[in-house]
This record gives C-alpha cells, sequence and structure tokens, in this order.
C-alpha cells in the first residue's frame, strides 16, 4: 500500500477569518444513511465536499448561535504501534434561556445519535457524525449571579475516520432535500 498522497503545498493565508460558530442544524438519528444519500465533490480542489443531499427529504432543526461563546475543534489521534488515525470532533454549543420545548428537544437528543451542520463565522459549513453520529450532554445552569448564563451547554462529540466535511452551502436550504426549522 502507498501512503503517499500529498497533492499540494499551503501558502501563509489572509488576515481574513474569525473564530465561533453562528449556528448548529441538528438532523435526526433516523434521517440520514450517509452512503446513499449524499453526493460528495471529486473535484481535486473540493473533493469531499458534501455537494448534495440525496433524494430523501432531511429536515434539518437550525438553532442561532449570537454571542462568541460556542466552537468546535478536531483532533487527530494517531497510533503507530496500533496504525489506526482518527478525529475526534467536539462542539461546545451554549443556548440562552431555558424553556420547556428547548429542553425536551435536547432531552430527545440526549437519548439518542444525532449528527449535525456547524456554521462558523466565516460562512464554512462543517458535517458532524457523517459516519457514526454523535452524543449530546447537557448541562442546564441557572447561574449565581445576574449576568451568569441561563441556559444550557451542550458538549458535542464524535469520532469519525476522517476530518469533518465540509457541506456547500447552497444545500442547507435548497427547498427540495432540505428543510430547515427554526424555533
Amino acid at each position: 500500500m502507498a501512503c503517499r498522497n500529498l497533492s499540494a503545498g499551503r501558502r501563509e493565508s489572509c488576515r481574513d477569518q474569525v473564530g465561533g460558530l453562528k449556528a448548529i442544524y441538528f438532523i435526526d438519528q433516523g434521517d440520514t444513511d450517509y452512503l446513499s444519500q449524499y453526493t460528495f465533490s471529486t473535484d481535486p480542489a473540493t473533493e469531499g465536499q458534501i455537494t448534495g443531499m440525496g433524494s430523501n427529504d432531511i429536515t434539518l432543526y437550525r438553532y442561532e448561535l449570537k454571542s462568541f461563546n460556542s466552537s468546535f475543534e478536531q483532533s487527530n489521534e494517531v497510533s503507530r504501534e496500533n496504525g489506526t488515525s482518527f478525529f475526534t470532533q467536539t462542539a461546545t454549543v451554549v443556548l440562552k434561556s431555558q424553556d420547556t420545548l428547548t429542553q425536551k428537544n435536547l432531552l430527545a437528543m440526549s437519548k439518542t445519535s444525532p449528527q449535525a451542520i456547524i456554521q462558523d463565522q466565516n460562512d464554512n459549513y462543517f458535517y458532524l457524525g457523517l459516519r457514526n453520529n454523535l452524543d449530546v450532554s447537557v448541562a442546564i445552569s441557572t447561574g449565581t449571579a445576574l449576568g451568569d448564563l441561563n441556559g444550557y451547554t451542550l458538549t458535542i462529540t464524535g469520532v469519525e475516520p476522517e476530518m469533518a466535511n465540509f457541506v456547500d452551502p447552497t444545500i442547507i436550504n435548497d427547498n427540495i432535500h432540505s428543510n430547515v426549522v427554526i424555533g
């Protein structure tokens, strides 16, 4: 097996990026089967990007994230001894304010294994839990001081064989195969 697959170098990028998340879109566990449903780009410049959602209707449940206290990171774990390499995807999402409908939905997420698409502050979209789905842990806080968080902190984790795929933003609201539901 040849392991030489490098195809490009990289110049120092411009200072035109910012951190943080704008939104997260949750997808019910039973709504997707990535191998049969999604179309992946084969163009060398965008290879692996999800460019189509297939023929089945998918409902995306959108949660807006207005403040800069939500994040996403991927860490690669490699074992030379075992010959393995995989990525742990971790998103921390803060939802301000508490209400019964949100609490009901978060309880359901914590008992199933959804997938998610996140939108960062640069309008990049990433698909989390594509093959193995996600675990969602919920922390509920009322705070102590008047300025403290009264809301939810979600810790979303997934383990995948590859980095989270970029998603073509035009398919999020394509009105043919995806239905975006905003609270």
